[in-house]
This record gives structure tokens, C-alpha cells and sequence, in this order.
């Protein structure tokens, strides 16, 4: 997603009101090296147990660390359906390798928890972090932080963007 196209979301999901500099700056900064892969993140109010989220502070392995205003869930990672592959093209081959040594190393920075679109029915997509998503099963984690986007909480227009965009097919797919 570009700029302008993260931009609006941000608009759709915050609203003008929430438009201040500070506000804008903090909600880019938060992606995944400004990558552009955020959904406009948001959450759905508080762990929600359908999210697949352990509930507890039972997941003994990658320290979590950092801290954030936004409502983190900890997702199932069986329960994540990916859009795309990876690695994806133009990344390295061990890029994953390296991405679960620094997370085993500094543990897991949840101000980079990964925006999940919760479907009508219930699937749970990963919009972003494929690579962190594949870092954390292989160092055997159960859970992964995540910031929970409900579908239907979307506008028309950010549904269509994402229907539109590269991986639409395989959410149009996941949709049915």
C-alpha cells in the first residue's frame, strides 16, 4: 500500500479529528520499516478469544518488549492465514533466519505487532509481518502480537483497496 493509500486509511479508521502531525508521524513509524504494509491499524476492542489469542502470559519462549497505547492480541499462529509467501521477492534467502535470530536475541517489539483482518467468518488474514509470522514458528512460538482490524469496521473504500491490491485474490478467496 503507498502512502496516500495508508494515509486515507488512517483518515477512514481515526477519522480528521486525529489528524494532528504527531498522530500521522506515529502511525507510520509503527510499520514495518516503512514498508507501507500497515492495514490502519486498529484493534477490536480487547482480546477477543475467536482471535485465537492465548489469553494468558503462558507462552514462555521470545520475551515481549517495548510498549504501545494500541490493543495487542496475541494470536494464534496456526490460526493466521498468510496473503502472500515468503520470502517475497527481492529479500534475501535467510532473511527470515536473520529476522528469528534478532528476535530471539531482543525479543519481540510489540509496538511491531502485525495487523490481522478479522473476516466476516471468523478467518483470521495476516495483512503484514509474513516474514515475522514465519520468524516466530520457527523459533516454536504458539503466539505472535497482533493488532486485530474487524473487516466490517473498514470503509467500502479501504475494503476495496484491499481487494484491489496484489494479494485480492487470495482475500477474496479467504472471503468465501
Amino acid at each position: 500500500m503507498d502512502y496516500l493509500e495508508r494515509g486515507l486509511t488512517f483518515l477512514a479508521y481515526y477519522g480528521t479529528g486525529a489528524a494532528t502531525v504527531e498522530a500521522v508521524y506515529n502511525y507510520f513509524s509503527d510499520s514495518e520499516g516503512g514498508s507501507g504494509s500497515d492495514t490502519g491499524s486498529g484493534d477490536d476492542g480487547g482480546n477477543d478469544s475467536d482471535a485465537g489469542g492465548s489469553g494468558s502470559d503462558d507462552n514462555k519462549g521470545v520475551a515481549r518488549t517495548g510498549t504501545t497505547k494500541k490493543v495487542i492480541t496475541e494470536i494464534s499462529l496456526d490460526k493466521l492465514n498468510p496473503l502472500h509467501s515468503v520470502p517475497r521477492p527481492g529479500k534475501p534467502a535467510n532473511h527470515v533466519e536473520n529476522l528469528a535470530q534478532s528476535i530471539k536475541t531482543g525479543g519481540y517489539d510489540v509496538n511491531q505487532a502485525i495487523p490481522v483482518l478479522k473476516l466476516p467468518n471468523g478467518k483470521l488474514v495476516s495483512a503484514g509481518g509474513h516474514h515475522r509470522v514465519a520468524a516466530m514458528k520457527s523459533l516454536g512460538e504458539k503466539t505472535i502480537p497482533s493488532r486485530v482490524v474487524e473487516w466490517n469496521s473498514l470503509s467500502k473504500a479501504a475494503q476495496q483497496r484491499h481487494l484491489d491490491a496484489h494479494y485480492g485474490k487470495t482475500l477474496q478467496e479467504y472471503l468465501k
